[in-house]
């Protein structure tokens, strides 16, 4: 081993790393193909426009996220400091 540092050999180190859940919560799914199929009915429009030079910004209905989808993923959020 080289002073200080890591082994100077191939594959001398493995690093496992393991998070999340085995399975996907059944609510999160849920929000999850809900909010799919939302997202493939929604067309495609201007999201501003500029006339006499005065603009105008529309809100585009993708930009936010239904109450179910942020229910569903209030539930498992983690903040700073939370441990899992």
């Amino acid at each position: 081993m080289r002073e200080p540092g890591w082994p100077d050999e191939l594959d001398a180190v493995r690093v496992v790393y393991t998070r999340g859940y085995d399975a996907i919560p059944e609510d999160i799914s849920e929000a999850v193909i809900g909010e799919v199929r939302y997202l493939l009915t929604v067309q495609a429009g201007p999201t501003s426009t500029t006339v006499g030079g005065e603009s105008v910004a529309f809100a585009s209905p993708a930009a936010t996220m239904p109450p179910a989808w942020t229910r569903a993923v209030d539930r498992y959020r983690l903040h700073r400091g939370d441990m899992p």
